[in-house]
């Protein structure tokens, strides 16, 4: 399990991973403020999305609804189990900051919109290569 000052990248998991979350693994590996100090948080994640594809299957083979303990029809107990899931999965993501509009708020962007002046001169340049000809 890591240790030290949490500034190394995020390192192995801690457990074996299915392919959902071994495959988010990898990108948080690759996400530039995920750090080793959030190692817990991004296990948390990664093995809740595996359980969640697996609730995901399981529904899949399941009936949408069963009876309920008095008989009345009811929505099979998997899909709270998978809200329940996504809401944590969710904060999970804020916290690890995968949310845009957490980033924002601290100041971190995966890419800036252009502005307006780089905007106009992406317009002066196209027209710069253009013949005198074209409209």
């Amino acid at each position: 399990m890591p240790g030290g000052s949490g500034l190394h990248p995020l390192g192995e998991p801690f457990s074996k991973l299915g392919p959902t979350g071994a495959a988010a693994w990898r990108l948080l590996q690759t996400t530039p403020w995920i750090r080793e100090s959030d190692f817990g948080l991004a296990q948390l994640f990664a093995d809740g999305l595996d359980r969640r594809a697996r609730l995901l299957r399981a529904l899949d083979r399941a009936a949408a609804t069963t009876a309920g303990s008095t008989g009345q029809v009811r929505a099979h107990p998997l899909f709270a189990e998978v809200l329940a899931l996504e809401k944590s999965l969710a904060e999970w993501g804020r916290a690890l900051l995968l949310d845009p509009g957490r980033k924002a708020e601290l100041g971190i962007a995966e890419s800036k919109a252009l502005s307006k002046l780089d905007e106009l001169r992406a317009r002066q340049a196209a027209r710069s290569g253009r013949t005198v000809g074209d409209a």
